[in-house]
């Protein structure tokens, strides 16, 4: 739940204008995020189901946000990753297996939040450090929280704490090297 808590330090940051979270990194992630979600549990993951649902609606609150306050727009990079979602999507329903999908899922993952490491490395003040480092701390208790270390099971909450590591990381040294000016 500390996850779900996060945002409400990020949602406040988005009203006042201090965070404009990018568009196509939380669209993407929503997209993702529901896969990801329906996917570990048909693979009947414990330990982050509850951070793959929270996460996902999430994602989905703030991405609608991100259409009035957000920055970013339709790149390549942008329009290879929502493909990749429904393709994604399609080869769950084709093969009626959540194995593959989740993993291909993680991967697009990583690839729409590059927009937000740039974001956060090259203007750290447009990112709310507070929210992602609460965030960073709930998804490592979920890492805590794995009983079962097995691939399927250990693969979303791993992920999920190095992104969240990196932000808050690109972040502290945006906002260190800021401060040296």
């Amino acid at each position: 739940m500390v996850v779900l808590i996060s945002g409400i330090p990020y949602v406040i940051s988005i009203w006042r204008g201090r965070s404009t979270p990018n568009r196509v990194t939380w669209f993407v992630w929503a997209s993702v995020g529901l896969l990801i979600a329906f996917t570990y549990h048909d693979l009947e993951g414990k330990a982050g189901f509850v951070l793959t649902v929270v996460g996902a609606a999430y994602q989905i609150f703030i991405a609608l946000l991100s259409i009035k306050y957000g920055s970013g727009g339709v790149s390549v990079l942008d329009r290879t990753c929502f493909a990749l979602v429904v393709l994604t999507s399609l080869l769950w329903w084709a093969t009626q297996s959540s194995f593959y999908p989740y993993v291909f899922a993680v991967i697009i993952d990583l690839f729409a939040v590059i927009p937000t490491f740039s974001k956060a490395y090259h203007h750290p003040k447009s990112e709310d450090l507070l929210a992602w480092t609460i965030c960073m701390v709930g998804v490592f208790l979920s890492v805590l929280a794995i009983r079962d270390w097995s691939f399927t099971e250990a693969l979303f909450p791993l992920y999920a704490f190095f992104v969240e590591l990196t932000v808050v990381l690109l972040l502290l040294r945006g906002n260190l090297s800021l401060r040296s000016k």
